[in-house]
């Protein structure tokens, strides 16, 4: 059935009421608008939705990995911002807005610093791998193992997940956050500032669990040492994981999408395509689907093409 038109939608919810539905719309272009319908059984509705729950697995580690990439360029954004708001104030004392800078940075750095440690052990370890392989299957004992790898082999992984405990518990992780400011009253920009994120051992290692990790690793770093060369170490590592999350998944993954692939079939010409039941809901007659990410589906297949 081709529905055109908001009154024809209206007509066609009012008069089938719990019935279950497929929607395939088109909306290329403003006035061309229509939807594709088609009745399904209760029993179709129950296996599509079995597979679109499946299906979301992909789509909540893509956005967790991506959560956390847009955590690791906030701290960038906010040295590039505080770099240009003390710029613009042309001021030779820029320590009239360090405690606000000095907050902020930590703060984008404590998000990055949670969402890293978060999406590796308890997202990925602790819940996805459990509730698609089991607790104790092969699949979690390799990614354990894995851990165990990336922990022993990279200091700033190694580093980073003890920070975040340390930044949650204890104190703020960036001890220092100072301006180096250049004044030179014969150019146009008087001012030019470089905003340095530091990490200072003493406040570390007065922490116990940091100094008995970190104590003999910190003794080659200066008292004093920046971060953004650790960050960006991270990473690099932080690709290797999610390359390798994809790696283990593959045989999970390739099923999720053939799912609902099928779903998609049901339609000649697929564009965005749903499903769901037509509900009446306080006087209002509704339909309550869910949205296929046909981009994801079919990028996560090319992804995942490697690994067979």
């Amino acid at each position: 059935m081709i529905i055109k038109s908001q009154e024809d939608y209206g007509k066609f919810f009012n008069s089938n009421v719990g019935k279950c539905i497929l929607i395939n719309s088109y909306d290329s272009e403003p006035g061309t608008e229509y939807s594709e319908l088609k009745e399904i059984s209760k029993e179709e509705l129950i296996g599509y939705r079995k597979a679109y729950n499946q299906f979301y697995h992909i789509i909540r580690l893509k956005r967790r990995f991506k959560m956390l990439e847009m955590n690791f360029e906030s701290i960038y954004k906010g040295v590039t911002y505080w770099d240009s708001f003390i710029d613009s104030q042309q001021t030779t004392d820029p320590s009239i807005h360090h405690e606000e800078m000095y907050i902020d940075l930590n703060r984008r750095f404590i998000n990055f610093l949670a969402s890293f440690k978060t999406l590796i052990y308890d997202i990925i370890l602790n819940s996805m791998i459990s509730k698609l392989f089991g607790k104790n299957s092969p699949e979690a004992e390799k990614f354990e193992k894995k851990t165990n790898e990336w922990y022993t082999k990279y200091f700033s992984y190694r580093f980073l997940v003890r920070l975040r405990d340390y930044a949650i518990h204890a104190k703020l992780p960036l001890q220092s956050v100072y301006v180096q400011g250049d004044y030179n009253r014969e150019r146009a920009k008087k001012v030019e500032s470089k905003i340095h994120l530091i990490l200072k051992k003493r406040p570390i290692l007065e922490n116990k669990v940091m100094k008995k990790i970190f104590e003999f690793e910190l003794d080659r770093y200066n008292t004093e040492f920046p971060l953004l060369p650790i960050l960006e170490n991270c990473h690099n590592v932080i690709s290797e994981i999610e390359e390798y999350c994809y790696e283990l998944f593959s045989p999970k993954f390739d099923e999720y999408c053939d799912n609902m692939m099928e779903l998609l079939e049901q339609f000649e010409k697929p564009n965005k395509v749903s499903f769901g039941e037509i509900t009446e809901q306080k006087d209002m007659i509704v339909p309550i689907t869910s949205i296929i990410d046909s981009e994801l589906l079919f990028e996560t297949k090319e992804r995942i093409k490697s690994y067979r």
